[in-house]
């Protein structure tokens, strides 16, 4: 075991730091559109699910 824990318990954490930073920004752009800040937040949460969603599947379909 490595000295940063298991793996998959760190991609599940990936995971749902992106769904919280799709929430957030999700939200807070939602409640104010001229900010193009947090439509950059949405963008950053949605690849991040994405990438992460990408590395578990291929991660299980290996093992």
């Amino acid at each position: 075991m490595n000295t940063y824990g298991n793996t998959s318990d760190l991609l599940v954490l990936n995971l749902v730091g992106g769904f919280i930073a799709l929430l957030i920004g999700g939200i807070v752009y939602y409640r104010n559109p001229k900010q193009k800040f947090f439509l950059v937040l949405t963008v950053i949460g949605i690849v991040s699910v994405i990438t992460t969603g990408i590395r578990m599947f291929l991660k299980y379909m290996i093992n």
